[in-house]
Order: C-alpha cells, then structure tokens, then sequence
C-alpha cells in the first residue's frame, strides 16, 4: 500500500475525529473534533496523519515536557482507520513521530498510557521496548474530590 506521511492540516481534523471516535463508544464527532483541535493548538509540529490516495486513514499525535531526566515525549494518540490496520501504518506513524521529536526537541524518553485489558497495543509496545513502570494512572470526578477535601 502506498500511503504518505505528512503533518496534520485544520482540514483533517474531523476526518480524524471519525477515525479516532470509532475505536471507543464514548466519543462523539464533536469531542473528538474539540480534541484534536486542542492538540492542533499545542502541538502542531508533532501532529502527524498517514494519507491513502489523499485521503486520511490514521494519525498520531504527543507532546514534549520538560521532565527530571530530560525532555520526554508523551500522552501519544496514535489511531489507524480499521480498514489499514496490520499495514504498518501505525509503525510508520510512531517512528515518524518519535524521528522528528528526537531531532527537535532532543528528546531522551517516550512514554505512554495503554490499557492493560487490551492484549494490542500493549504487547506490540513491549515488543518495541517498552516496559510497564510502577507508575498508576488514577483519575476522579473534580467535585467529588473537592468534597472529599473539605
């Protein structure tokens, strides 16, 4: 399959939100277009799509942050239309993505949250090298925790 890689245009933005907002039952076309405009707006540079006959079938997308270690590239979104799975697009996605993070930013960690329930992408990121850290990620309903404070 001849497919290309290029940066994201404001145009492809709700295409990718129909790709994006296939993959989890609680998407709508609208937050997915709010999201990805969100991520337009803060990293633009590391926002890449994967075109097939001009048309967009996947894409990724992570930001950098300063970290104790160095400049980390994380909260990755990498999404593949069903139809080109198991294609290497998702592949050549990340390595793009993790190509021009490493000449721009001189970034020294990539890092991630996958879901553990789910066998892929879990394993095909350990068998990239990537290992599970004693990290948990924990999350909560602000107003409650706000009660809970007080």
């Amino acid at each position: 399959m001849d497919y290309t890689i290029r940066l994201v245009k404001k145009e492809d933005i709700p295409t990718l939100a129909t790709i994006y907002k296939s993959y989890d039952e609680y998407w709508t076309q609208e937050s997915a277009e709010m999201f990805f405009e969100w991520w337009f707006n803060l990293q633009q540079d590391l926002f890449f799509v994967a075109t097939f006959e001009s048309k967009p079938i996947g894409g990724i997308v992570a930001s950098v942050k300063p970290w104790w270690k160095g400049k980390t590239l994380t909260d990755c979104e990498l999404f593949v239309h069903s139809d080109y799975q198991k294609q290497g697009v998702g592949k050549k996605l990340l390595e793009k993505l993790i190509a021009e993070a490493i000449i721009k930013y001189k970034i020294i960690e990539f890092e991630c949250l996958v879901d553990k329930i789910q066998e892929f992408p879990l394993n095909w990121y350990k068998k990239l090298g990537m290992t599970e850290t004693s990290l948990v990620h924990i999350a909560g309903e602000p107003e409650e925790i706000l009660k809970k404070l007080s």
